[in-house]
């Protein structure tokens, strides 16, 4: 019988062997994995929201689209607007969730994750108006997908597309000018300037529209009653003024603080629009009376003028010497007209209560008194000169001339005041005429 124990231990030496190897080597891969774990890489094509992540290990990934972010921060600009005011968001206090969003990344996409809830209401408190009854969401969601996109071009929303969805459009200021004497000319301008845009942060000058839509420009009184009906319509907005001239006495169709005077390549009326919004200019004239009205999105408060601290300028009485009046004979060739000083000052008020939110200076006006003008004979002067002083008759003579002259350089001189005013517009000092 053979003996067959040198092939069972050869067997089982085999065998012992053989499963160490194969325990070791299951066993190392396995600490390996436990240890040291296999880096997964994302495919190619992958995108998390517009950064390109393919190829890239998650920790690769994390620092990549950190990297975006912080890029995105420094040039990102998203502005809230509401009427004349811009709020920026601080982008450098979104907080963007890195993680979980390439967590979510699937079949080659995932959308960036981020919180701009407390940084958007911050931009909303922050205008000095009352924005109420806002779709908040609504607009955090758009500034949401901004951000989540990590999109360059600037963003500018408007809080009136979630306050008043349809814009309305509707008449946000008016005035009506009557008590003057039309030419010619008026009704035409009226037509031309009829339907005029002022477009959103944009100046509008008078003179220059009159010029860009080819309406004759001269000098005349109907081209004060227009610059007068626009300068009170302007008076009821938000306009802020760069350029008004006051003349120095009133007309019929104009009260104290409430005149305009344009002259070509002299004067001018120029309004800057601070909205974002256009609005369009509206005129009309029916039986001499001048309508003039502006047409958009209504404004958030009242706006209106009134004037404070008038003072009443008595005339003083001018003589004129005359050589054909006889010694004591004299007549009243011209009656007196008081003159005015009077500040005129915009409010804003709020418009259901009418409360009365703000007040600042726009114009100080003067208007010279009209003085009365008598005639005397020219040997009432010729007393008074020789009783006064010791002269000659050659120097009364002189001091005679120099009298008509002063009378003529007054009677000459120009209707615009040139008195420098000033005048207060959200708390900068703007030069005025």
């Amino acid at each position: 019988m053979k003996d067959y124990s040198f092939f069972s231990k050869t067997f089982f030496i085999i065998l012992f062997y053989t499963s160490f190897i194969g325990l070791f080597s299951v066993g190392g891969t396995y600490a390996i994995e436990t240890y040291y774990p296999k880096q997964s890489y994302f495919p190619d094509g992958t995108m998390l929201s517009s950064i390109p992540i393919s190829g890239l290990s998650e920790a690769e990934a994390k620092d990549a689209v950190r990297s975006e972010i912080e890029n995105w921060k420094s040039s990102a600009s998203i502005s809230i607007v509401y009427f004349d005011e811009a709020v920026e968001l601080d982008s450098s206090q979104i907080e963007f969730f890195i993680q979980e969003s390439l967590e979510g990344v699937e079949n080659g996409y995932g959308d960036l994750y981020s919180n701009v809830s407390s940084v958007t209401e911050k931009a909303i408190e922050s205008f000095s108006y009352d924005v109420n009854n806002i779709n908040l969401n609504s607009l955090t969601e758009e500034v949401q997908t901004y951000v989540n996109l990590l999109s360059t071009s600037p963003l500018f929303i408007d809080v009136n597309d979630y306050v008043s969805p349809n814009h309305p459009i509707e008449v946000v200021a008016s005035s009506v000018t009557t008590n003057f004497e039309s030419t010619f000319l008026l009704p035409r301008w009226v037509e031309q300037l009829d339907g005029v845009v002022i477009d959103a942060r944009s100046r509008f000058s008078l003179l220059q529209t009159m010029a860009d839509i080819g309406a004759v420009r001269t000098e005349t009184e109907s081209l004060n009653v227009l610059a007068t009906a626009l300068y009170n319509l302007f008076l009821e907005t938000n306009f802020q003024f760069i350029e008004r001239h006051g003349g120095r006495a009133l007309p019929n169709y104009a009260d104290a603080g409430y005149y305009s005077v344009v002259k070509p390549d002299q004067a001018d009326l120029i309004v800057e629009n601070p909205n974002y919004y256009s609005y369009t200019l509206k005129l009309a004239l029916v039986n001499n009376e001048l309508t003039a009205s502006l047409e958009g999105v209504s404004l958030p408060y009242q706006f209106t003028a009134v004037t404070k601290n008038e003072k009443v300028i008595a005339p003083r009485k001018v003589v004129h010497f005359s050589s054909i009046r006889r010694k004591g004979d004299k007549q009243i060739v011209k009656n007196g007209e008081n003159g005015y000083y009077v500040e005129l000052y915009r409010q804003i008020r709020n418009k259901k209560s009418n409360k009365l939110i703000k007040e600042y200076l726009l114009f100080e006006d003067f208007y010279s008194p009209v003085h009365q003008v008598e005639e005397w004979s020219v040997k009432e002067r010729l007393e008074q000169l020789r009783n006064a002083n010791d002269l000659n008759d050659n120097d009364i003579e002189e001091q005679l001339d120099k009298d008509e002259l002063l009378r003529k350089q007054k009677e000459d001189q120009d209707d615009i005041g040139s008195d420098e005013q000033y005048f207060e517009e959200e708390d900068e000092l703007i030069k005025g005429y």
